[in-house]
């Protein structure tokens, strides 16, 4: 017989010399009325909203979860005890070498009380505004109120108070018919201290790659200008 189910998952993995590990729990998060409980921060385009759309649409599924963040300093705590409660099932991804510890949960006073843990909490998108902008038009598509199929949709819920400190790591971006970066060096010196590296050694700054890594570090004069922007001057990868 089938039952309610949650996953709490564990992942481990390595940034520069320091191992990071990061406890979330995957689950069903209402997104249909919208409340304002879930939070984007970025501005999506449309063309790649209709593109998850049609995929969700054509395969009737959520292929893969949203990545949130709340501020809960108790989340940790119990996803923590509800991994002792299961025996987890671990791999380890090929590529970037991820741990992952996977822990189905099915007791039903555990889930509630993971639900009552996140339940007045508003969370923030850390990845996936695209996947749930096309969930949010399914649902009002749908027209049946929160008892839909895309009323919900999969997430991964995590807390940025997690005891090994949520990671934001580096945006990746792929720069097409650029030219090479040597021609922009001059330029980029007035504002960034820049060196050539075998490998990213830091996490504070910003590279760009082209076959070798160049770091980019921005200087006191650049962080003025963003600091006469209204800007900060931290520049924090994690949280």
């Amino acid at each position: 017989m089938a039952s309610d189910a949650v996953i709490v998952l564990q992942q481990s993995f390595r940034m520069g010399h320091e191992r990071i590990s990061r406890t979330g729990v995957i689950c069903n998060v209402e997104v249909f009325p919208d409340r304002g409980d879930i939070i984007p921060h970025e501005r999506t385009f449309e063309w790649a909203v209709q593109e998850r759309l049609r995929v969700m649409e054509a395969t009737g599924s959520h292929l893969e979860p949203i990545f949130l963040t709340v501020q809960n300093r108790n989340l940790e705590r119990v996803l923590r005890r509800a991994m002792q409660a299961s025996d987890p099932r671990e791999f380890e991804e090929p590529i970037g070498g991820v741990m992952n510890s996977v822990h189905f949960v099915t007791d039903a006073d555990m889930i509630r009380e993971i639900q009552e843990t996140l339940k007045h909490d508003r969370a923030v998108v850390a990845d996936g505004h695209h996947r749930l902008e096309a969930t949010r038009r399914l649902a009002a598509r749908a027209g049946t109120g929160c008892g839909s199929f895309w009323s919900r949709v999969m997430a991964y819920v995590t807390t940025i108070y997690d005891r090994g400190g949520l990671l934001i790591s580096g945006i990746h971006r792929v720069i097409v018919d650029a030219g090479p970066f040597s021609q922009y060096r001059k330029r980029m010196s007035d504002f960034f201290r820049m060196g050539t590296e075998g490998s990213v050694q830091r996490q504070d700054i910003m590279y760009v790659y082209d076959g070798q890594f160049h770091s980019l570090e921005p200087t006191p004069a650049a962080l003025q200008i963003i600091e006469s922007l209204g800007g900060s001057r931290q520049l924090p990868l994690s949280c």
